[in-house]
């Protein structure tokens, strides 16, 4: 986490990001901005039993993501898992990997996965 600490101060277009990494300290005890990844596309299944789902919030959504990889392999069974179709651009430490989703890529993997695509507002 203080590699990835490190590297979010750099880059100041690296926003938003999203982390998801296992460990004791989190991110906001760094000082670094972050929320938790969206859902994945496995969510969409429940849609038609929650009135409230909202389908553009699941799955690949742009911005950077920083996952460590003993979150990667967990959930890489899952049919929540979305990563499996990008590559990471870059690793932070010895067990994060650092992935730059761009609406292009968001709305590619999402058309693949036959979820809405996200406007470019």
């Amino acid at each position: 986490m203080l590699y990835l600490k490190k590297w979010y101060a750099a880059p100041p277009e690296a926003r938003p990001l999203h982390v998801l990494c296992h460990g004791l300290v989190k991110p906001v005890h760094l000082g670094i901005k972050a929320s938790q990844p969206p859902p994945g596309p496995g969510k969409k299944i429940l849609a038609s039993q929650d009135p409230i789902f909202d389908a553009q919030k699941c799955g690949p959504q742009p911005g950077w993501y920083a996952i460590s990889i003993h979150m990667l392999h967990a959930r890489e069974g899952s049919n929540d898992y979305f990563l499996k179709y990008f590559k990471p651009v870059a690793m932070t430490g010895y067990s994060i990997y650092l992935y730059h989703i761009t609406l292009e890529d968001a709305n590619r993997v999402r058309d693949d996965l036959g979820l809405p695509l996200i406007d470019s507002e």
